[in-house]
């Protein structure tokens, strides 16, 4: 489940729920988005995201796991087609692989990539 706040110009708030009957726990995101229009074919959007474990991540540690950055860049050739590109960072927050080990997996790294989305 997801609840959007659009009352700001050009800022956008979000909170995210997932919940996973197999681990009985929760996953929450909380974003806030930065979208601006360049030119009338491209968007430049940048976001921060912060994720919280509730026990969706079963032997991971509860609260905030990690905090989220992200620019993207997308280009509109025409209406039903965009073409992409972002780039990501994430920290992890916490980390403790000693005491949890499915933290072992939690750690910073950054990441990008391309691509495209038609709408038929």
């Amino acid at each position: 489940m997801e609840l959007v706040y659009e009352g700001f110009k050009h800022i956008q708030l979000s909170a995210s729920w997932y919940h996973s009957l197999d681990a009985e726990g929760s996953y929450y995101e909380l974003a806030l988005r930065h979208e601006k229009t360049v030119r009338k074919d491209l968007t430049l959007s940048s976001s921060l995201t912060a994720g919280l474990n509730n026990g969706y991540v079963s032997d991971g540690h509860s609260g905030i796991d990690h905090i989220q950055a992200r620019v993207n860049l997308a280009y509109h050739p025409w209406s039903q087609m965009e073409l992409f590109t972002y780039l990501s960072y994430s920290q992890a927050i916490h980390r403790d692989a000693e005491k949890y080990s499915d933290d072992a997996d939690l750690r910073n790294y950054a990441w990008g990539g391309i691509g495209a989305t038609y709408r038929f």
